[in-house]
């Protein structure tokens, strides 16, 4: 038998750090952030997680692989769905709460 695992997270009308990442990403508009700026700028240490809480409380964005740093790491560039270019490849990475 299978265990259903729950996924917790803030509400975003309750969380000043969910309020920070969504405000950060609507003044970054169509240029997008990447995990890095969203953590250097909204003042937060979990970035994806944040992401993923957003998209729990209905709130769809757009992730882009951008390139893989020589040491293997991979650059990911994000939107809120209003901003995110218009093409195929952004488009498949749509989140959907």
């Amino acid at each position: 038998m299978k265990t259903q695992r729950t996924f917790h997270y803030a509400r975003v009308k309750k969380s000043p750090r969910l309020k920070r990442v969504l405000r950060y990403l609507a003044a970054c508009g169509r240029a997008g952030a990447t995990t890095l700026d969203i953590t250097h700028n909204a003042v937060t240490t979990r970035a994806s997680s944040d992401l993923s809480e957003l998209a729990a409380n209905g709130i769809n964005h757009v992730c882009r692989h951008e390139f893989t740093t020589q040491f293997g790491a991979r650059v990911h560039r994000f939107w809120l769905a209003q901003f995110a270019p218009n093409d195929k490849l952004s488009d498949r990475h749509a989140s959907n709460p």
